[in-house]
């Protein structure tokens, strides 16, 4: 049976690669992928990069704005529908999307800024992977989907707090805890909380431009200065590898330092 990935934020960065090293060796061959509304041109690179991994993969696309509670689970179960009547050995959410949010002392943060990013990092998270439980787990019991996973990408941000990054560290930590709950509450289901290291993404390039503190500026410009940014393919790998071999505790939080040099 065919496995599908539901991978949002799949137009550029970490979503792309992940999209790209779960097509390879066929692992998963059917995938929608979800991009914010300016993403469109960027969604259709990713899947001619997945098709250039798997040549018979089968690649959907979805509009999905974070930003828009009132959109976000309607636009996804839509795209889901085609769906139901298939059969799956797997099916992979992977909730990627996500903002920075402003690089300010908390204080300094307008109140409207801090909401925005509380719901477009925080509170779509929480709708996606309700919709994608709800459409699914049903699918689930009746024996047309034979597994679920839910991985949520998470940062060491998420464990450790820094100057400056208060939206950030909050809702990375707020996804992480709505994860654990989850594979609590739905214990069939498989749930990991994985933390992809420092990537060489256009996110880390928005903080070395952007941080309103000159030491944690430094540091950041230090990672890049001294090449020991990761890789995103590199650690999308890894969390290939963590779903192929199911080897991650229930609900954990997996951070890509801790298990890059596992074997396969």
């Amino acid at each position: 049976m065919s496995r599908l990935a539901v991978v949002t934020g799949a137009n550029r960065g970490f979503g792309k690669c992940v999209a790209v090293e779960l097509a390879r060796n066929a692992f998963v061959n059917e995938f929608l992928l979800s991009h914010r509304g300016s993403g469109a041109a960027g969604a259709q690179d990713s899947v001619k990069e997945v098709k250039a991994a798997a040549s018979a993969a089968l690649c959907r696309t979805v509009e999905l704005d974070m930003s828009d509670l009132n959109s976000v689970v309607s636009s996804l179960t839509a795209a889901l529908a085609p769906f139901a009547d298939s059969d799956f050995a797997e099916v992979i959410l992977i909730n990627n999307a996500g903002s920075i949010g402003t690089l300010q002392p908390c204080a300094l943060i307008p109140s409207s800024e801090a909401v925005e990013n509380v719901n477009a990092n925080v509170s779509a998270c929480m709708l996606v992977t309700n919709a994608f439980l709800s459409f699914f787990s049903p699918l689930k019991t009746s024996g047309k989907v034979s597994k679920l996973a839910v991985v949520n990408v998470s940062s060491l941000l998420a464990l450790q707090p820094m100057k400056g990054f208060s939206l950030y560290c909050s809702a990375k930590a707020a996804r992480d805890m709505y994860m654990r709950c989850a594979a609590l509450e739905f214990p069939d289901v498989r749930f990991l909380n994985y933390a992809p290291g420092p990537m060489d993404t256009a996110m880390h390039a928005e903080i070395r431009s952007g941080h309103a503190d000159a030491e944690v500026k430094k540091q950041f410009c230090g990672m890049k200065g001294s090449g020991s940014l990761v890789d995103p393919s590199a650690s999308a790998a890894v969390l290939a590898r963590l779903l192929r071999n199911n080897a991650f505790e229930n609900g954990g939080h997996v951070d890509y330092y801790d298990v890059k040099d596992e074997a396969d």
